[in-house]
């Protein structure tokens, strides 16, 4: 496996498990209290929860073409705008300290997904 294998399926792991399975299982009343959206938005909820599953694929086929000995750009370049577009957004909410979290993750992926794209060949290697 790839150091870029690696930051792929922690990527497809913590988002599974931290927004996919909430936003799609969760009732609409437990999210309402967790998020800091108006209430009776279930739509939006199991929106946002399929949108990143799609993306969760995505990355999956990053995997894939890495084990084929291609380097993904499309998902990397993908990675780059998702996440750290996330931390940016976050990092201007009234919420920033709670979401301490959430910019550490999606900021701590984005920047690695930076430095596989400017070093492809260290992020491709088998280690």
């Amino acid at each position: 496996m790839t150091l870029l294998t690696y930051v792929l399926i922690l990527k497809i792991a913590i988002s599974l498990l931290c927004l996919v399975a909430p936003y799609l299982l969760l009732p609409s009343a437990r999210l309402d209290t967790i998020t800091w959206l108006p209430k009776g938005t279930p739509l939006m909820y199991r929106l946002y929860g399929t949108a990143i599953l799609a993306l969760l694929v995505a990355y999956g086929s990053g995997n894939y073409s890495l084990a084929h000995g291609i380097f993904p750009w499309g998902i990397v370049l993908m990675g780059i705008v998702s996440n750290l577009g996330a931390t940016a957004y976050m990092l201007m909410s009234q919420q920033r300290r709670a979401l301490r979290g959430g910019i550490a993750f999606f900021g701590a992926i984005g920047l690695l997904l930076v430095a596989a794209a400017l070093m492809p060949d260290v992020f491709s290697r088998p280690v």
